[in-house]
């Protein structure tokens, strides 16, 4: 399987999503005769993907790293080589990592109340060197000289930071801001500029252990997200609470007084809590519908150039530093690797307008002088392509309906004519076309395809219906499948017509008998919404749908196709042209590259913008000719040079050795411009070597992996080079999973002399080591194989009874002994729960039976409610009865114990009989849960009845709510706490205390809420 450069995954990162394309406009980027295809890797392109271990939020770049935090890690990636990143470090902190900033060989880091100062001076080896708790939860940070400038979620407040001893950080001062900080912070001089929910803020640091505002412009109740600099504009991302958001553009030039520009980008959609940054006056936009939209700022309006996508998950942060522009993707913890170095938007070269409604085209086969277009409420126009900068109508003929598509058979036109059927049109004189036949179908004719006898109409509500072309002047319909119910798109091969059919999905036909097509059985691909058009190319079935995707089908046995993958357009997918390995998909006022060659893996590698919605398509070597509605035909740049065959092929000598074995690779691989990228298998070396050679220093099958490309095309192959050993060697002394215990399985890699020779008696005895003796626990036949797994016997369960297993080869060459291995089994089915427990008599409890060959006894559970969270061990017995003495607990379980200590799950709870006489004291329990969210529940005990006060205090003594102030009963009782104060407010996280009087005595706990 090939792989087009520079979809370049990294060694963790599975899958590689679309990318933007942008070029230069007509004049900068082609001379008038300019060919009519681009490189779109020359423009803004996709350079990689990396997986985190962690949730990733916080992101910065310096030099060739990228330090990235999330989860409790900061990971260092090294992106030396921008397409294959690699992780250089890492280093795991105490407690939740938020965002980043690099100071020089520093990264100041925001935490979970906390603040931290690491050194990454050495990339490998990150460092932490001080931290500093704060009182409140720090978000955005910014460092600017020896101090970091903190803001904090939900609180008013700016944090300056001293760490010019790094290993000593304190808190030099703090500004309270008018309002709640948001993730807008940047450095501008010796000012901070800084948003709020509702202002945008300038702070002198001049001093920096003195802040001061500066300025302070209210932007009247919008919500600011974020913000960026360029020069002396801020950029604000602005939401209002809710979808859409929008974009603003601030002169700072006077710090004193930020002076709105009047510049907005406003109904950006998914733009909830948007987070954006700017390079060369182009401001990037993060949505939370996994784009990046891009805009071009001319120092007076935003200019909009496109949108970065898909992402499959959400995105958290994004950075531009140099030519790049880092994402952070929280969903799939990947991070991800864009080139902005030419950011200008890829439009048509081309385009004529014309009289109706531009709804579909065609060329024919080999030309680029003459173009077709059904134009809708103006029939047919001929169009002149000969020059492609100035296309020109030559010919006219309007049609009795609307026409919608078009297809041609040497000089007859067909148009699909929407009421009026099917129009057979004579175009050989171009400037003077003419209808020369037609015929009438039942439904509404919106989609054709022809062979060289019939065409083939998707006709709505009515199916497909099957036309006689043959005498153009004599259409007839001579067959139909009317079993259809919402035909939109059709195309055809020899023996099959693939139909695109509404909520149907893709409907296969057998048109072998034209005059009577029959719907294949088997199962239809049925995971489209609504499927609009289809092209079919080399047994795939290429299929839009009109909530933005392309669905890609395997149609080579058409009993049976099989979705391979789909991928998101963004906007409702219509028609679709299969041009070499690239699908051009029209997607709104898109014309998308999608590159198909890897059928599971589709890939968006280029958009371009028309100037309205794409309705129809044609490709051929020379252009992309786009049915633009009411712009009329545009002429659009293919992709070049993605056609030069390369194919992989490599030696290993040895192939085969004893170890330590040194392998030469020669290359054999054919192509021109070929770059190479060896892996060897052992999880360490790699090469960009053409002719590489590499050791191995212990016995094993290594699967050695050359990729080669030649930067169109990519292909590999994958050869197992074996250095072997005379002894076997074990792998691995793993459990038996999902067994009562005693076996294990030894897993080892073969002896050398284990050829799968089978005239050879040989074989393998696996040993267990018993108080210092050798014992057989198990044999295998020696067959050739290279890994063996085979179960053996243990003297007993857990790490307890961990013994040396080793492995004998008997080689006609002789005996060898593997080293041994130390391994344990364990029981991993713990005995079903006691059935039927009850009181036999006053405190006399009996239940059945459980029926465990491993049982060893039963142990009964005294808890303060009907489950084993607050319970306590109150007895153990072997019998299926027992005589309690008396307690204070109401509840009591039984659970069935085996010998490996392994508890069932609880009885059914059981009451106590009587337990609120046994209550001898004031008692109050823990809460449960604790820590909790939302509610906890507060057990107390009462010895007689009177007057009880159950009280929640903060801790800095507050009163908080009254839970219960009234007389109460003796006996057990609890209450919930919902964790709201006696106004019904939601208190915030924190430790509360709960504190109980009753006759006479008080008693205090504590309870933590955690959010």
């Amino acid at each position: 399987m090939t792989s087009r450069m520079p979809r370049i995954n990294s060694a963790r990162s599975p899958v590689l999503l679309g990318i933007l394309v942008a070029a230069l406009s007509l004049f900068l980027g082609w001379g008038i005769a300019g060919a009519g295809c681009i490189d779109y890797d020359d423009y803004l392109h996709w350079i990689s993907s990396t997986s985190m271990n962690d949730i990733p939020k916080g992101i910065d770049v310096s030099g060739t790293h990228v330090v990235v935090v999330g989860g409790t890690t900061l990971t260092i990636l090294d992106i030396a080589n921008e397409s294959a990143p690699v992780v250089a470090g890492s280093l795991v902190l105490p407690d939740n990592l938020y965002r980043v900033h690099i100071s020089g060989t520093l990264a100041a880091i925001s935490g979970r109340y906390m603040m931290y100062v690491v050194d990454i001076a050495d990339p490998a080896n990150p460092a932490l060197l001080g931290d500093l708790a704060m009182p409140d939860n720090p978000e955005t940070i910014i460092t600017y000289g020896d101090y970091a400038y903190l803001t904090h979620g939900g609180v008013e407040k700016l944090s300056v930071v001293d760490f010019a001893d790094p290993s000593n950080p304190f808190e030099a001062a703090t500004l309270t801001l008018p309002n709640f900080a948001t993730q807008g912070l940047a450095i501008l001089g010796d000012h901070i500029v800084l948003s709020t929910h509702a202002e945008l803020l300038t702070i002198d640091i001049s001093t920096p252990d003195v802040p001061v505002i500066n300025a302070n412009f209210s932007l009247g109740g919008l919500y600011i997200c974020d913000l960026a600099l360029s020069g002396n504009t801020a950029f604000l991302s602005i939401n209002h609470g809710a979808y859409p958001a929008e974009i603003h553009a601030f002169d700072i030039s006077n710090l004193a007084s930020p002076q709105s520009l009047n510049a907005v980008v406003t109904s950006i959609p998914g733009g909830y809590y948007p987070r954006l940054d700017v390079a060369a006056d182009v401001v990037y936009f993060r949505t939370l519908t996994s784009n990046c939209l891009e805009y071009k700022w001319n120092g007076g309006a935003f200019i909009y150039q496109g949108y970065i996508s898909p992402f499959s998950g959400t995105l958290t942060d994004l950075v531009v530093k140099g030519e790049n522009l880092y994402f952070l993707e929280r969903d799939q913890d990947f991070v991800h690797a864009v080139s902005v170095q030419s950011p200008s938007p890829l439009e048509p070269i081309g385009d004529v307008a014309t009289p109706g409604t531009a709804e579909g085209v065609i060329v024919p086969a080999g030309r680029a002088d003459i173009a077709y277009v059904a134009d809708g409420e103006a029939g047919l126009q001929v169009v002149d392509i000969t020059d492609p900068l100035n296309p020109f109508i030559v010919g006219t003929v309007d049609t009795p309906g609307y026409a919608v598509d078009i297809a041609l058979l040497g000089n007859t036109v067909f148009v699909a004519d929407s009421g009026e059927g099917v129009q057979a049109i004579d175009v050989s004189t171009p400037s003077s076309p003419a209808i020369i036949g037609n015929v009438d179908t039942p439904g509404s004719a919106v989609d054709i395809a022809l062979t060289a006898t019939h065409a083939y109409v998707a006709d709505t509500d009515q199916g497909v219906q099957v036309v006689d072309i043959q005498v153009p002047a004599a259409l007839s319909i001579i067959g139909s499948q009317s079993a259809l119910t919402a035909s939109t798109g059709i195309d055809v091969t020899i023996a099959h017509a693939y139909v695109a059919d509404g909520n149907n999905g893709l409907v296969i036909i057998d048109t072998s008998d034209p005059a009577n097509p029959w719907i294949i059985d088997g199962a239809q691909p049925r995971n489209l919404t609504s499927a609009q058009k289809v092209d079919y190319s080399q047994n795939t079935a290429y299929v839009t749908d009109t909530s933005n995707s392309l669905h890609i089908i395997d149609v080579s046995d058409p009993e049976n196709p099989s979705s391979l993958s789909n991928l998101n357009t963004q906007e409702s997918a219509g028609d679709v042209d299969i041009m070499g390995i690239f699908a051009y998909v029209g997607s709104g006022t898109n014309m998308q590259l999608v590159d198909v060659r890897e059928g599971d893996n589709p890939a968006t590698v280029g958009t371009v913008g028309v100037p309205a919605t794409a309705e129809g398509m044609h490709v051929n070597e020379f252009y992309a000719y786009v049915a633009a509605g009411s712009a009329g035909l545009q002429v659009c740049p293919t992709q070049c040079g993605f056609d030069e065959s390369i194919f992989v092929d490599f030696l290993a000598s040895p192939q085969e050795d004893f170890y330590p074995i040194t392998v030469d690779f020669a290359n054999l691989c054919e192509g021109y411009g070929l770059s190479y990228s060896w892996d060897f298998g052992d999880g360490v070396g790699t090469s960009i070597e053409e002719n590489p050679t590499y050791s191995y220093t212990e016995p094993a099958d290594y699967p050695v992996k050359l990729v080669v490309t030649n930067g169109a095309n990519t292909d590999s192959l994958t050869v197992i080079v074996s250095a072997l050993a005379e002894a076997p060697t074990i792998t691995s002394i793993s459990d038996v999973p999902a067994d009562q215990g005693g076996v294990v399985y030894v897993r080892f890699y073969h002896s050398g002399y284990d050829n799968g020779d089978l005239n050879r008696i040989e074989m393998y005895t696996i040993q267990r080591q018993d108080v210092g003796e050798w014992v057989t626990v198990a044999t295998t036949g020696a067959y050739g194989e290279h890994y063996y797994a085979v179960s053996a016997d243990t003297q007993g369960d857990g790490a307890g009874w961990t013994a040396p297993f080793r492995v004998i080869a008997h080689m006609e060459e002789g005996n060898w002994a593997s080293a041994p291995i130390d391994g344990f089994s364990e029981d991993n089915i713990a005995p079903d729960a006691p059935a039927n427990v009850s009181w036999l008599a006053e405190w006399h409890l009996g239940w059945d039976q459980v029926s465990a060959n491993d049982f060893a006894y039963y142990r009964i559970y005294g808890s303060t409610q009907p489950n084993l969270d607050d319970a306590v061990s109150l007895a153990t017995t072997v019998d299926t009865d027992i005589i309690l003495g008396e307690m204070s607990y109401p509840w009591v379980l039984v659970v069935a114990v085996d010998d490996a200590e392994l508890e069932s799950d609880p009885s059914t709870p059981v009451v106590v009989t009587g337990v609120n006489d046994l209550v001898s004291e004031v008692q109050l329990g823990r809460a449960v849960p604790n820590p909790f969210n939302p509610s906890t529940r507060i057990s107390f005990a009462l010895p007689t009845a009177g007057p009880v006060s159950l009280v929640i205090y903060d801790v800095g003594g507050r009163l908080v709510k009254t839970l219960v102030n009234e007389a109460v009963v003796a006996g057990h009782h609890h209450v919930d706490w919902h964790g709201k104060d006696d106004s019904g407010n939601t208190m915030a996280s924190g430790t509360y205390l709960y504190r109980l009087r009753a006759d006479g005595v008080e008693l205090t706990q504590r309870m933590v809420l955690l959010k």
